[in-house]
């Protein structure tokens, strides 16, 4: 029998209800019943699906979208000590390139984008996307996944693509929703951060470095996603249908972030690992 965490369902569009329940890897759940993956893309194929649509509609979209700005800025801070001019860089998961377009101006950029409309948004951008990451044949010296682990369909597939892809000594940087912060714990069925079922795995701090050190990649640091905990519990606070909902969503994601800076649990964090 399972352990489930909680029952949350998809409100973003189809309203189906999903179980998150742990799974066989140490501190990692996962969406169950889990979607066939011919049937997956049928989830992403919504106008509020905001990491795929460039342009903004409404309220949500705006916050997103101002918030996005804020954090393209200081992804560039994090990752620059990593880094030297013309490195080889893949932004996997690039959406609709608004990143890439950024590493664009620095370093030899790449991206897997496996969305058609996602991508194609990115290449009338000019940027270099695929919708697979075995149609490069280059080597990366540092690979990103921004909210991006969470969604991949086989995660122990993925990670040995990765650990093929990057050079010796190379850098793997991983953004994911935590499952033990306080929002999480707050809005219980009705947090953002669960995503289902276009998130397929929700992650502990604990799981995603007991997971990547088995895969041979060694845990250098981690950052917490100050805005995260505001945008997801706005988003929170629209499931629930909740009054005043930007004001409570700031308010609670600021709360989020003073509590985590005692408990350690963020409601987002960003890794760092290098490939041993």
């Amino acid at each position: 029998m399972k352990k489930r965490v909680c029952t949350t369902k998809d409100y973003l569009g189809s309203n189906e209800k999903f179980e998150i329940v742990w799974s066989k890897y140490k501190g990692i759940a996962k969406t169950y019943p889990k979607p066939l993956k011919n049937n997956l893309k049928e989830y992403y194929n919504s106008e509020n699906y905001i990491s795929h649509n460039p342009k903004a509609i409404g309220l949500i979209s705006l916050v997103y979208l101002a918030i996005r700005s804020l954090m393209n800025r200081n992804k560039l801070k994090m990752i620059k000590p990593f880094l030297s001019k013309n490195d080889k860089v893949l932004d996997f998961g690039s959406g609709s390139g608004s990143f890439l377009y950024k590493l664009n101006f620095k370093y030899e950029s790449f991206g897997v984008e496996p969305n058609d409309f996602a991508r194609s948004t990115s290449l009338a951008k000019g940027l270099r996307v695929v919708s697979a990451m075995k149609e490069y044949k280059v080597k990366f010296n540092m690979i990103f996944l921004w909210h991006s682990l969470e969604h991949v369909y086989d995660i122990n597939k993925t990670i040995n693509e990765f650990s093929q892809k990057i050079n010796s000594k190379g850098i793997l940087v991983i953004a994911l929703p935590n499952i033990r912060s306080f929002d999480a714990k707050k809005y219980k069925s009705f947090w953002a951060g669960y995503d289902v079922p276009r998130h397929l795995w929700h992650f502990t701090e604990e799981g995603i470095i007991d997971f990547l050190e088995r895969k041979k990649f060694k845990f250098i640091k981690k950052r917490p996603l100050f805005w995260d905990a505001i945008y997801i519990s706005y988003l929170s606070e629209k499931y629930r249908k909740s009054k005043f909902s930007l004001i409570k969503g700031v308010f609670w994601g600021i709360i989020s972030n003073l509590t985590a800076i005692k408990t350690g649990e963020f409601s987002s964090k960003v890794y760092f690992f290098r490939k041993s």
